[in-house]
């Protein structure tokens, strides 16, 4: 009577059967034909393409975007107005925040920290909300 297999090479033996059934067809030399189909289709295969370099983050607002939002900021603070180019540079990167999904709280956040200074101080977190919202509406693609 042959003796039982031990317990670890039973459940090994579906595998080594089908690299045993799998090496001898493919031949001496010979690729089986699905691998080789499989080897032409890879190299007709198109190379995969590069992607596009991203497109500039930020873009200065346009004069009449800038007129517009400097028309709400003198609502909110009239000091706002006191520099037009940091006006223009800081709603960019409002609208780069709220392009990227920040957490609203968080946008209003940061526009309490960049719009501080420059002769406003102590913006009111309200103010800074309503310059979230005037940025968003005015300069936001």
């Amino acid at each position: 009577m042959p003796r039982p297999l031990p317990v670890i090479v039973v459940p090994l033996v579906p595998v080594l059967t089908a690299v045993l059934v799998s090496g001898c067809a493919t031949g001496a030399g010979r690729a089986p034909a699905a691998t080789a189909s499989l080897s032409r289709a890879a190299s007709s295969a198109p190379a995969p393409s590069v992607p596009e370099p991203p497109q500039p983050a930020l873009t200065s607002p346009s004069a009449e975007q800038l007129d517009r939002l400097v028309e709400l900021a003198v609502g909110i603070d009239p000091r706002f107005t006191e520099n037009r180019d940091a006006l223009a540079r800081r709603a960019d990167s409002v609208c780069l925040d709220l392009s990227e999904g920040e957490d609203p709280a968080t946008v209003v956040s940061d526009v309490q920290r960049r719009f501080s200074g420059g002769g406003v101080e102590g913006l009111t977190e309200e103010q800074a909300a309503q310059l979230v919202e005037a940025v968003r509406t005015t300069v936001c693609p």
